[in-house]
């Protein structure tokens, strides 16, 4: 089942790349789970700078922060899962517009799916 799991999120990531600018993947605190050359080079930082571990909420416009962190929390407490070997995952399925900021400071806007 975990691997069958395992190729499931494999085949949506393969998707949703095709599909978006960029694909990031978060921990349960909002922190980047893992580097994203896409997503660095989309906020200007350059693909070889790595995003993994900072608060993805800190890469949001500052008056955006509190509303993106609330919308994800109740998306995710709404469709919670657990596998059968006891694993929770968050089904997160939500459209949030929103600002990012790049390394200049400029808004860049999005849609975080």
């Amino acid at each position: 089942d975990s691997k069958v799991s395992a190729q499931n999120e494999a085949v949506v990531e393969r998707l949703l790349t095709g599909m978006c600018d960029a694909v990031v993947r978060l921990r349960s605190n909002f922190a980047i789970e893992r580097h994203s050359p896409q997503l660095a080079a989309l906020l200007l930082r350059g693909p070889q700078n790595s995003l993994e571990g900072v608060q993805f909420q800190d890469l949001l416009q500052e008056d955006e922060r509190t509303t993106f962190c609330q919308r994800l929390n109740d998306s995710a407490k709404a469709s919670i899962s657990e596998d059968t070997d006891g694993t929770t995952h968050a089904n997160i399925s939500c459209s949030i517009p929103g600002n990012m900021r790049d390394s200049s400071g400029s808004r860049v806007p999005v849609q975080l799916v």
